[in-house]
Order: structure tokens, then sequence, then C-alpha cells
């Protein structure tokens, strides 16, 4: 007999009433947030988890955290710390041999696998200062890379953080930025590995 899985434990009257104070349906929240309306039903009855990216489209298009989203749609708590191994500038490029910041290693989620590492972003200019991307390091291009948040390796050794979406070209991939940073078209890449949590 298969053991029945445990859902989440979604608010889901908080995302209601921030989705009527936007006077937003689901299926608008769905649109906004790129999201397929029936995975976005799914999420919010606590029977699918809720991708990075996406709780960041959610937190953009409801005017909220994103950390605040997580909490919501029913992400447990941390329980142990994560390592931080590199720091990010503005253009979310990954600096491994810079000092590492005074930021203490990250409490994880329970769900997280147990080899999560941090990179953060010491910029003081940037408005993401402070923030800690979680992920696994990765040889090679991860199979759930693909169309993803990811924290990505170039040929010529330079790492950042990207959306990894397939380029026309077999074998290439076009970078996204995350917000208005350099996109690169149709890059051959090392590795890449999805950003499994970000704490603002």
């Amino acid at each position: 007999m298969k053991e029945k899985k445990k859902l989440r434990q979604v608010d889901r009257a908080w995302f209601d009433r921030r989705m009527a104070e936007k006077s937003l349906s689901l299926r608008g929240l769905a649109a906004l947030s790129d999201i397929n309306p029936s995975n976005l039903s799914r999420v919010m009855r606590g029977l699918q988890p809720l991708r990075i990216e996406q709780a960041i489209l959610i937190s953009e298009a409801l005017d909220a955290p994103v950390a605040l989203v997580l909490e919501k749609i029913g992400t447990k708590l941390p329980t142990r710390l994560i390592p931080v191994v590199g720091v990010l500038d503005d253009g979310l490029h990954i600096d491994r041999r810079s000092q590492r910041p005074v930021t203490p290693p990250m409490q994880a989620f329970p769900d997280l696998p147990l080899n999560t590492v941090s990179v953060v972003c010491t910029d003081v200019v940037s408005p993401m200062r402070g923030w800690q991307f979680c992920f696994v390091e990765a040889q090679g291009v991860s199979a759930d890379a693909v169309s993803r948040l990811c924290v990505v390796r170039l040929e010529d050794g330079d790492e950042m953080i990207r959306f990894v979406r397939p380029s026309l070209r077999i074998g290439r991939f076009d970078l996204l930025p995350l917000f208005n940073k350099r996109p690169y078209a149709e890059v051959e890449i090392a590795a890449a590995t999805p950003v499994l949590h970000i704490r603002p």
C-alpha cells in the first residue's frame, strides 16, 4: 500500500485577500506569474511545491516579500545552517575568491538537500544586497536546470545567476537576467544547477 503524501499547509485566505486587493483571480495570478493555472491551483491546495522563480513572480504580482509568499504557501521553517561559498556583485556574477562576507550561514529549510550551499550579494549599490541564493554544486548541466533560475558556470569559468533557456542552436543556451542585467545569447555552459531558495 502506498504511503499518502503529506500536504503543505497553505494559508489560502491570505492569498485570496491579496488577490482581491489586486483585483486578481487565480487565473490572473497564474498569468502574471507565468504558471499554468492548473499547476497554481495544485500549489494553492498544497499538492505541489512552489519553485523559487515562481515565488518571486507571485511576490511581485501580489506586492509581497518573497519570504512571506513562501511562508504562506506552507514552506517549512529552517532547521539547519547553509554555508556561504561566494559573493555576488550587482550583475549577479559570482566571485568565490573574495573574502567571505560576515553574513552568517543561513538557516536551511528541511526539504533542501544536505549538500546545499549559498552565495550572498555584497554589492553596496545593489537592491539585492544581503540576498542569499541557495543551490547544490553541479558538474555539468542539471536535467532540471532548463527554464529555471540557476547558478551557471560558463566554459571560461565565469559564474553567474541567470534563467537558463534553450537556444535555437543545439547544445547552446540563452541566459536571461533576473532583473535588468546583461543577457547572454547562444552560449555554451559548463554547468548549471537550479537555485533552490532565496533569502532576501
